[in-house]
């Protein structure tokens, strides 16, 4: 799941900081899933569930 789709509002609003675990809850309930960010405010909720973890370190030309 891309997570912009779950931690921003229309016109790029953020929710705050305590909304943030309780919207990511309801996707992470499932028995399998994809995130493609850790959140600080959400890693609590993540990272207990977590198999397998990949970490991309492309150069900044490369990632922007």
């Amino acid at each position: 799941m891309s997570t912009d789709d779950v931690m921003w509002r229309p016109g790029w609003v953020q929710l705050p900081a305590a909304e943030q675990a309780e919207a990511l809850r309801g996707r992470l309930a499932g028995p399998a899933w994809v995130v493609d960010s850790l959140w600080t405010s959400t890693g609590e909720l993540v990272r207990p569930r977590i198999d397998l973890l990949v970490a991309l370190d492309h150069p900044r030309r490369t990632s922007l």
